[in-house]
């Protein structure tokens, strides 16, 4: 189903404690703003390679995965090796990724989680659920999104309630796929003054030196 298999994940993994499972996210708008539509210099202050990422399914004993292994696990990835059930409760962290597009086009995104999640593309919300102690099976939400010709960011909140130790999602592109592909990264080199000519994402793209186009 056009599942996501590479990302990045936040340097920054928060715990806020006492969670539970109609409160699986401490909301703060400020760091939320902080993870959308950032500079790209600044990446590798914020950012590492999820420790799994190009697996799919991953590769070690996937048994206790609702998904079989296909989704995101942030719990394993906290812990740096296949841990499914070693989350914290109140554990959060953000991920991104680029869905690049050869034109602009209306897909149909798919996600699962466990437990709370917000999904935002180019930095409109398009799914938020806070309500936890759910298997990370698809597909929980289902959400039609515009996609801009280039490169269109993908970032995603997520959350452990505690309730049973498991901490991730799986996302999918359900339609649209023949004219996709990922990115972790926006291309290089990027013109000193792309955050002042244009918004890379609302804006008219990348072209494939990596230069803004007017």
């Amino acid at each position: 189903h056009g599942r996501i298999h590479e990302w990045l994940v936040s340097k920054d993994i928060t715990i806020h404690p006492e969670r539970n499972c109609s409160l699986t996210m401490a909301s703060n708008a400020t760091q939320e703003a902080g993870y959308l539509e950032t500079d790209p210099r600044s990446d590798a202050e914020l950012w590492v390679p999820y420790v799994f990422n190009g697996w799919g399914p991953m590769p070690c004993d996937t048994s206790d995965h609702c998904n079989e292994g296909f989704g995101t696990d942030l719990g394993s990835h906290a812990m740096g090796f296949c841990c499914p059930r070693c989350s914290v409760n109140g554990q959060q962290a953000f991920t991104r990724v680029f869905l690049v597009a050869t034109e602009a086009v209306t897909i149909n995104i798919g996600s699962g989680y466990n437990d709370g999640i917000i999904v935002w593309v180019n930095s409109q919300q398009i799914v938020s659920d806070n309500y936890g102690c759910q298997c990370e099976s698809e597909w929980h939400a289902q959400t039609y999104v515009s996609l801009v010709a280039g490169y269109n960011e993908v970032v995603v909140k997520s959350a452990d309630a505690g309730s049973a130790g498991r901490w991730g999602f799986v996302l999918g592109v359900l339609s649209g796929t023949s004219v996709l592909h990922t990115e972790l990264y926006l291309p290089t080199p990027l013109t000193e003054d792309w955050y002042l000519d244009t918004n890379y994402t609302t804006g008219a793209g990348i072209d494939a030196s990596g230069y803004l186009v007017a």
